[in-house]
């Protein structure tokens, strides 16, 4: 089983004091063509429902785990959410069942709010605020290697290594995956 919280088709929270990119969620089958997804968005959620015949799509926030008593293995799992990818991949982690080997695909926006507010929320959702230019250029600059990766790695250790990761930068976006085992 695959779980994927999509944000090609993102809602932008005109309500909130900031602009506030909430996350969708989609999960794809493996062979036996399972498929899950959760958005906050109903009328998303109906679309995918009648486009995904025998899904189970619902209304949920996928920063908490919106499957509880889903008990597939999941192999892949794709977090997109521009604002805090992270908060999908902690409940997903915490709650989900995971193959031995997993390929997770994350599109981090954390990098725009570093460079224009001066902000930076760490991969355990601690807020750095007021950052000066030179503690942002830093952060900004050094992100994926000295910012996500060491403590993503040490999130899910000590029973999972890092098999290979890639990532790409466009410009303040981060797009980053790896496969992992368990050790």
């Amino acid at each position: 089983m695959r779980w994927h919280a999509n944000s090609d088709d993102l809602t932008r929270d005109a309500n909130a004091d900031r602009d506030c990119f909430l996350s969708s969620a989609v999960a794809i089958g493996d062979a036996d063509s399972k498929i899950f997804g959760a958005d906050l968005d109903a009328a998303r959620v109906a679309t995918a429902s009648k486009r995904l015949k025998g899904s189970r799509i619902v209304v949920a926030d996928c920063n908490g785990w919106p499957f509880p008593k889903v008990e597939d293995v999941f192999s892949i799992a794709d977090f997109d959410s521009y604002s805090d990818p992270y908060a999908s991949f902690r409940a997903f982690w915490k709650n989900a069942n995971k193959a031995n080997r997993l390929v997770l695909l994350f599109t981090d926006g954390h990098r725009q709010a570093i460079k224009r507010k001066g902000e930076h929320i760490d991969f355990d959702n601690t807020h750095h605020n007021h950052l000066d230019i030179a503690q942002r250029r830093v952060i900004y600059n050094t992100y994926y290697p000295r910012f996500v990766k060491p403590v993503f790695v040490k999130h899910i250790r000590p029973d999972w290594r890092i098999v290979k990761d890639m990532m790409y930068l466009r410009r303040d976006m981060l797009y980053w995956g790896c496969v992992i085992e368990r050790n």
